[in-house]
């Protein structure tokens, strides 16, 4: 898993993909460690997808022409992103980032786990994004009306 997660960042989704095994690795005193078809599959797919396509792009200093692109999700266990940017006019990948949410994070609101996925995002490629305009996509729409206020602080003080 370690030599997986050092690669994480060129794999997609990965959080999600290696939940059946993360979940063999959480300390539990009635729990034994059993590899199951569920962990090899993972795994497999993990390595597949690590050293298979899409090549990544070489990042280029975001501009009007060539801007960032940063794209959010989130599931039950994890959350995922994609940092990709125009190149040539096709959009190619830079880097991925994902991880798993911790159990306070799982009971959180969809919208705030949503937003932890653009902040976790963003402060991941913040050497990419810092001083750029950068496009963001998220499934959210909850998130992207409160990114428009603002006062994100709900407190009225008078203006």
């Amino acid at each position: 898993m370690g030599l997986l997660s050092y690669y994480r960042r060129h794999c997609s989704g990965f959080a999600r993909i290696a939940n059946p095994i993360t979940t063999l690795t959480k300390t539990s005193l009635n729990r034994k460690f059993i590899w199951t078809a569920e962990a090899e599959k993972a795994k497999k797919h993990l390595i597949d997808k690590i050293t298979g396509y899409p090549v990544l792009g070489f990042p280029k200093p975001g501009s009007k022409d060539s801007p960032y692109i940063l794209i959010t999700d989130v599931c039950k266990t994890g959350i995922a992103a994609a940092l990709s940017q125009i190149q040539n006019g096709i959009e190619k990948p830079i880097a991925f980032y994902s991880r798993a949410l911790s159990s306070g994070e799982q009971n959180l609101h969809s919208n705030e786990q949503e937003l932890l996925a653009i902040a976790s995002a963003i402060n991941h490629f913040r050497q990419f994004l810092m001083g750029h305009q950068f496009k963001l996509f998220t499934d959210n729409t909850g998130c992207l009306e409160i990114l428009k206020k603002p006062d994100l602080s709900g407190k009225d003080v008078g203006h």
